[in-house]
């Protein structure tokens, strides 16, 4: 529904009943009163729509934080040194700990769903949780990047100089790394062959394959966040960061960013269109 029609109630799925119910009502009264002659879109985009809430990890107090649309702290855990995060469609959060060599699962009361402990090579930096249900982890200082399963088995893992500090797993079954002290950005295919890549990325933390087939850069030595296509050349950029860490590319076409002095959100124009100041933010997620 917010897909096609654009609309927002408020309504979160992983919410207690007795806090779904108004936005429930809401839906039902634009599905009685509005449906019927309301401009939809279709097809419905492939990228569900956000809920407006925003992930942030603060590895100088060693805690994670959510915040609402109205920037309001809804969500926080106590993780030592978090860089990496992730918000879930099911309203759990997933974290690293750098310090403690773990990578955690909560869940919406803050309860530990899911954890690994005890058998990373080293310390974890970025994460996904992929579609298959496995999780991708860049253990930076080990030199690899690891696949688990569910029951904490390895499905998959490689070895990549440069000290590769996030991963993404591509629609096309590769992976996209960034190697910080290697200054570049790499697609590897299931044998780790390098198959793509761009250089002279000035220490890159964090990079994103966009639907349009271009790369989002997080370039933490240029203070600068860089979109660059397939030959590695800029076709947009944010500059004047301090020491950005991580990127997200959003569905309405801005960008989410984080850097030494806060996160921040700017349209293609570099505009700012949403701020929250702060200091000792290494990762974060709009979800």
């Amino acid at each position: 529904l917010r897909g096609v029609s654009g609309k927002r109630f408020g309504f979160l799925a992983f919410e207690e009943v007795k806090n779904r119910a108004k936005p429930v009502a809401a839906w039902r009264d634009w599905l009685k009163n509005t449906a019927s002659t309301a401009e939809l879109t279709f097809p419905v985009a492939q990228t569900p729509p956000l809920l407006g809430r925003t992930l942030i990890c603060y590895y100088n107090t060693n805690r994670v934080v959510e915040f609402d649309a109205a920037g309001k702290e809804v969500w926080s855990a106590s993780v030592k040194m978090p860089y990496g995060c992730q918000g879930l469609p099911n309203g759990h959060r997933l974290v690293t700990s750098y310090t403690d060599r773990t990578v955690t699962e909560f869940d919406a009361a803050g309860k530990i769903i899911w954890k690994l402990d005890n058998i990373l090579p080293k310390s974890p930096f970025g994460v996904q949780r992929l579609a298959n249900g496995n999780t991708l982890v860049a253990c930076s200082d080990s030199k690899q990047v690891i696949e688990y399963r569910p029951d904490k088995s390895v499905a998959w893992r490689t070895t990549i100089e440069g000290r590769p500090m996030d991963a993404r797993r591509l629609e096309n079954g590769n992976t996209l790394v960034t190697l910080q002290n290697a200054q570049q950005v790499v697609e590897i295919d299931r044998g780790g062959k390098i198959v793509w890549k761009i250089s002279n990325m000035y220490n890159p933390l964090s990079a994103e394959r966009l639907e349009n087939g271009n790369t989002l850069v997080c370039q933490m030595s240029k203070g600068r966040i860089a979109e660059v296509d397939r030959a590695g050349k800029i076709v947009w950029e944010h500059t004047g960061l301090s020491s950005p860490h991580r990127a997200q590319r959003l569905p309405d076409g801005t960008t989410l960013l984080i850097h030494s002095k806060g996160a921040k959100i700017v349209d293609r124009a570099g505009k700012e269109v949403w701020s929250k100041t702060g200091s000792g933010m290494g990762g974060i997620s709009r979800f």
